[in-house]
């Protein structure tokens, strides 16, 4: 049945695990070392002659531990005898060589078992025989005699001494000088330790000692009691460094007598040595067949464990020798499934299957290494593509690939909206001409170059300009060549800069409009105040045909200096802005004050506004954000009074203010002509207007302010009729 139950599928499946992970292996160590562990603290326990109950709990960890080692190895001999039976490769092997070390290690071990067994009989039997027994005998005699002498002694001494004051006091005790005298004397005469006169109170009437007399009367109360009934007390101190003497007196005052005296210091020491001897003879004499049955099983424990141990090297030693051939079949078998990660990995000391192992895994590492060069090769190529894609997305150039003849292989995100292109494009397979029929003078140069390597490292840039959507873009072209042999030849990198354009432009237009109003402006006013003169010191000495032309003609100089300072004034707004403060400011206010302002001067307009909250806070600058809210008004109100409304329509503006994910949004929009659709980009430009006096600066100046508050400003023309201003405003700049 055992046999049949090794042979079940489920069994091999869990032996084969416990294999792969060598927990048999493991658990065998750990039995091994806990089994040598509990047998050390036995022992340790056994020779310092711990409690009884220690004893056996530790021998009961060792009978477990040591069944569990059983078991193991049992099992593993009953599958070694099931593979010798099956006629498995190395299975008589595995057998013999177990018997082999069975039989080396149960030998020896059986000799030294019983040699020690009889050593240790013959070492209790003179430990405790009639000769040790004799000898302790006669010591622990000679120390009771010692003893008995010494308070014989004391006992004599103490009557002397009693007699003697006895004979010197007859009726009662006063310590007065002579009798302190006295008393010394008789202390210094007998050469006493302690000498001390006590009531029945214990009161100390006299005291001639070395020692507090609360080390004399350290015992029981039974002294007391010995001495109040007339009888003679002789004990040892503490320490046994002295011997005390009690004596009641014959006076009427019921007084006690306490002397001590020293005695030699090997004393002490003999008599607690003969003690302490005696009761480690008694012990040992009363557990002697204890003590030989702990010996025994503790000895028989060792001898079995060291039987298991040689099985279980024997066992492990077996499959160490027969396992190469094992790993050879397994990693042949993985190799033909294609894992060429297999090693065979054999110990340097089973030299016969080295030369083996190292021939089949240098020929392995041959075939691992040629398919990693093929996999590295292809993950390279992979990796290469992948970086160049992703830096394409994430470049804010434009970048497009064209091959030999100038067609479209690759495009990049940016180059796909800068130029306004799908991302098909590359499937497509259009000529460069046809996107960007701009670049053709470029190609066309290019195409005619030598393609030396110099040539190839050299790279040509233009800047060109196209429209897209209704608006001009300036873009900066750059042309450089590929040495690859691959289908691009050629890379076009593409610059939106537009803004740079618009930016170097406006710094232009902001120096030329400095330079214009400082050089207008300093003759406008002498002009304007000799106009005033002349027409103070002259209109009433012309006469009244002259006068009124006269008038007109300094009026006419008059107002056209004003008109003139009002355009330096742009000008000068324009290239000087004041520095931005920001601070907390409720722009629905702002935005009222300016709508307001308008509604008083123009009432023939309507004005529709509409704010989704009553008060909102942002940081910004109020009066330059009033100044550009105020540019707008007036743009839409001098549009629609350029034109005729029918009598049912009238002009109107609408103002809205929405807050929308952290962000204000100001719509300013009119039912007037709009904004032509070929100019609505560069009516943001300065010195861009259709008025016929408008300076081309109110717009350019609410641009200004608006990108100093980090927003964002958007002309519209709407379908229907009129135009529309939209500002994007940050909560917190």
């Amino acid at each position: 049945m055992v046999f049949h139950f090794l042979n079940n599928r489920n069994f091999q499946r869990l032996e084969l695990w416990l294999h792969r992970a060598a927990v048999s292996k493991k658990l065998f160590y750990f039995l091994v070392l806990a089994a040598l562990g509990s047998g050390f603290a036995t022992y340790i326990t056994f020779i310092r002659g711990g409690n009884s109950d220690l004893m056996l709990n530790l021998i009961i960890l060792n009978v477990i531990v040591l069944i569990l080692l059983v078991l193991l190895i049992a099992t593993r001999l009953i599958k070694l005898f099931v593979s010798r039976r099956h006629g498995a490769a190395g299975a008589k092997f595995h057998v013999r060589l177990v018997m082999v070390f069975s039989f080396l290690s149960v030998t020896p071990t059986l000799v030294i078992y019983f040699m020690s067994s009889a050593l240790f009989e013959r070492g209790v039997q003179a430990l405790v025989g009639h000769f040790t027994h004799d000898v302790l005998q006669e010591s622990v005699e000679f120390s009771n005699n010692i003893r008995e002498n010494l308070k014989l002694n004391m006992e004599t001494l103490a009557k002397h001494i009693s007699q003697d004051i006895n004979h010197t006091y007859t009726d009662t005790f006063d310590l007065t000088p002579q009798t302190k005298t006295t008393l010394e004397k008789i202390y210094a005469q007998y050469g006493l330790k302690d000498l001390f006169i006590l009531d029945k109170h214990q009161t100390i009437l006299f005291q001639a000692s070395e020692t507090p007399f609360k080390e004399i009367n350290s015992h029981d109360d039974t002294i007391w009691d010995n001495l109040k009934a007339g009888l003679f007390v002789v004990y040892f101190s503490t320490d046994s460094s002295s011997i005390i003497a009690g004596y009641p007196l014959d006076l009427k005052q019921d007084l006690f007598l306490f002397i001590s005296q020293s005695i030699d210091s090997f004393l002490p020491k003999h008599f607690q040595e003969i003690a302490l001897f005696k009761q480690k003879y008694q012990d040992i004499e009363q557990n002697r067949w204890q003590i030989r049955f702990i010996f025994m099983a503790i000895y028989g424990l060792f001898a079995f464990l060291s039987l298991l141990i040689a099985i279980g090297i024997g066992i492990l030693l077996a499959d160490h020798i027969s396992s190469p051939i094992a790993q050879l079949i397994a990693a042949a078998d993985k190799i033909r499934q294609g894992n060429l990660e297999t090693r065979v990995r054999i110990k340097p000391n089973i030299i016969e299957f080295l030369g083996l192992a190292k021939a089949f895994n240098l020929m392995v590492t041959a075939l691992q290494k040629q398919k990693d060069q093929l996999e590295t090769a292809n993950i390279n190529i992979e990796r290469r593509n992948n970086f160049i894609e992703t830096t394409l997305k994430g470049l804010t150039s434009g970048v497009i690939g064209l091959d030999e003849t100038n067609h479209i292989q690759v495009v990049n995100d940016a180059a796909s909206n800068i130029l306004c292109l799908s991302k098909d494009l590359p499937e497509q397979k259009l000529h460069i001409a046809d996107v960007l029929p701009e670049l053709q003078d470029l190609l066309y140069e290019q195409s005619m170059l030598q393609l030396t390597d110099e040539a190839l490292s050299k790279q040509s840039q233009k800047l060109v300009v196209i429209e897209r959507d209704g608006r001009l873009c300036y873009l900066s072209v750059q042309i450089s060549h590929t040495k690859a042999s691959s289908d691009i030849r050629k890379v076009l990198t593409i610059d939106d800069i537009t803004a740079l354009h618009m930016a170097q432009k406006k710094a232009a237009w902001g120096d030329v409009a400095r330079r214009v109003a400082h050089e207008i402006k300093n003759p406008l006013t002498p002009i304007q105040l000799s106009a005033e003169r002349l027409k103070r010191k002259l209109v009433n000495q012309l006469p009244p045909a002259e006068k009124e032309l006269f008038t007109t003609n300094i009026e006419t100089i008059i107002r056209q200096v004003e008109e003139i300072e009002r355009i330096v004034k742009e000008f000068s707004q324009f290239s000087r802005m004041p520095q931005l403060t920001l601070h907390e400011q409720d722009v629905v206010q702002v935005v009222k004050q300016c709508v307001a302002l308008q509604k008083t001067a123009y009432d023939s307009i309507q004005f529709k506004e509409t704010y989704a909250t009553e008060h909102l806070v942002i940081f910004c600058d109020a009066q330059l954000l009033g100044q550009a809210i105020s540019n707008i008004l007036k743009n839409s109100i001098e549009a629609l009074l350029e034109i005729t409304y029918q009598p049912k329509l009238k002009p109107k503006i609408l103002i809205l203010l929405t807050l929308d994910n952290k962000t204000v949004t100001i719509k300013i929009s009119d039912n007037g002509k709009g904004f032509p659709t070929n100019m609505i980009d560069t009516f943001l430009e300065p010195y861009v207007t259709t008025k016929q006096k408008g300076t081309g600066l109110g717009l350019a100046i609410t641009k200004k302010i608006i990108d100093d508050h980090n927003g964002t400003i958007e002309l519209k023309s709407l379908d229907h009729q009129g135009a529309e201003v939209t500002i994007n405003l940050p909560l917190h700049p």
